[in-house]
């Protein structure tokens, strides 16, 4: 059975992330700071999933993972999904540098860090590694300078890390989701879908189902000569509007 880790994955993109990995047959490693909600993403998942309390903004949180998932996993890390993130939006004056560490512990510091732990697996297995950033690195809005910033740098270092694991066999790609209808947004209601629609050339929010898809398709064989690639999914917001 195929193996993946996937970060984030207690609710939005990353529990659909799990759900669709799990229908394609992935045994998976569920991480999140939110117990009860993993637990509810793990049994929606047939059983094909084990969950761990994991915060990707703490060092030894994620030494500790990656040491005890490689002792107990003789096959294959097949995928590595690094979607965990939040977005708190304020002021650049207002936010303050303990605030932009912790975003850069979130969006940078830590992934890096976990593919460094498992890097010896990586290049062994030939992982397939999915990094998710966003739209706003790309074309930032107000209230949002760290979220973008670093998120624009994890897709600078998806570039790079594509680079340095090619000859490995490893593939890197990044995912920019537009505005996905996720619990981050806060209250969804009808007013909120016709604001966001009003915004999109396709006319419709996307849903965490359109990013899984695509990390279902990149982590296939049919994505094998996929790597160091940006896919933007968006419903046209970056480039038609």
């Amino acid at each position: 059975m195929k193996n993946a880790i996937i970060t984030g994955a207690s609710s939005g993109i990353g529990a659909q992330i799990s759900r669709k990995l799990a229908s394609d047959g992935f045994q998976l490693s569920l991480l999140g700071r939110n117990q009860s909600r993993l637990a509810e993403v793990a049994k929606s998942c047939d059983n094909n999933s084990n969950y761990f309390d994991f915060d990707i903004r703490n060092a030894e949180k994620i030494q500790e993972f990656c040491k005890n998932w490689q002792k107990n996993n003789s096959e294959p890390l097949n995928a590595l999904i690094l979607n965990a993130g939040n977005i708190k939006r304020n002021s650049f004056k207002e936010t303050t540098l303990e605030e932009w560490q912790q975003q850069f512990n979130m969006s940078v510091l830590g992934p890096i860090s976990m593919i460094q732990a498992l890097w010896d697996r990586i290049t062994k297995d030939k992982t397939t590694i999915i990094t998710i950033s966003s739209t706003l690195a790309i074309k930032p809005i107000p209230e949002t300078s760290a979220y973008s910033a670093l998120k624009a740098a994890m897709i600078n270092w998806t570039y790079s890390l594509a680079a340095e694991l090619a000859p490995f066999g490893a593939r890197v790609n990044c995912i920019c989701p537009g505005i996905i209808e996720t619990p981050i947004h806060g209250t969804i209601n009808g007013d909120w879908h016709r604001n966001v629609n009003s915004l999109i050339p396709l006319g419709k929010a996307g849903q965490p189902q359109d990013i899984a898809e695509m990390v279902s398709y990149l982590v296939s064989e049919k994505a094998q000569w996929i790597t160091g690639s940006l896919q933007v999914i968006d419903g046209g917001l970056l480039n038609l509007k």
